[in-house]
């Protein structure tokens, strides 16, 4: 009778190295989006210097027009609605940048002329207890000058960070997609903050595509720190 043949350590090896990839392509398909913005719809998909930012006039200077984000506010500072199909008259400078393939509009992170810019989520989320991974993709400012930073948090309304990560950027750094883990203890109304930390020269890091999924935190060499398991 011939004797059966036993799986060899190599084979074995190959064999867990699928099941792991089957395991985590499995996990990936199960995320479910929560939220998602990629401010292709602001201001009728025009770009504008200081959007979100009372009374201007779109090229950077004062003016008439009011305008605000769908799902965020201009809590300090300002930011710029990316890019701009002109060269703006009140700075003659040339807005248009390159965005790059699967971005249309963005957020410069310093507004023009209005300081460094902080964007806070209008309205909080209310999630279940359980794992959350907040994505978002970020570029360098993709013109000149200094690196430049970004904190972004993740907390809950006392307000206390449940997730923090710090973004420092060489001004031609090519669009990443970076993530945030956190996990909730309890059910909790969360939000999240995108704060400019650089020195103000008018130009900061780029920032689109924000995304919160449920689940655990995918392969991401450079995610975000959680500080605890936190409800509130």
């Amino acid at each position: 009778m011939a004797q059966a043949m036993l799986p060899s350590k190599t084979m074995k090896k190959q064999l867990a190295i699928v099941a792991l990839a089957t395991c985590s392509l499995a996990m990936q398909a199960s995320a479910t989006t929560i939220f998602s913005d990629d401010f292709n719809s602001e201001n009728g998909g025009a770009g504008f210097l200081n959007y979100g930012t009372p009374l201007q006039n779109g090229d950077g200077g004062a003016g008439l027009i009011n305008t605000s984000f769908a799902n965020w506010s201009v809590t300090a500072g300002g930011v710029d609605l990316l890019p701009l199909n002109h060269i703006s008259p009140t700075y003659g400078t040339d807005f248009n940048l390159t965005p790059g393939a699967g971005h249309g509009l963005y957020v410069d992170m310093e507004g023009t002329g209005q300081g460094i810019g902080t964007l806070t989520l209008k309205n909080a989320l209310l999630l279940a207890a359980g794992s959350y991974v907040l994505h978002y993709d970020m570029a360098g400012n993709q013109r000149e000058g200094a690196a430049d930073t970004v904190i972004i948090r993740a907390q809950n309304s006392v307000p206390t960070t449940i997730a923090t990560d710090t973004k420092t950027l060489n001004e031609f750094a090519p669009w990443t997609t970076y993530s945030i883990p956190f996990t909730l203890a309890v059910p909790t109304a969360v939000t999240f903050v995108f704060q400019d930390a650089g020195d103000f020269d008018n130009i900061g890091n780029l920032l689109d595509n924000v995304n919160l999924t449920t689940g655990s935190d995918p392969a991401d060499p450079d995610g975000g720190t959680t500080v605890g398991l936190l409800g509130m």
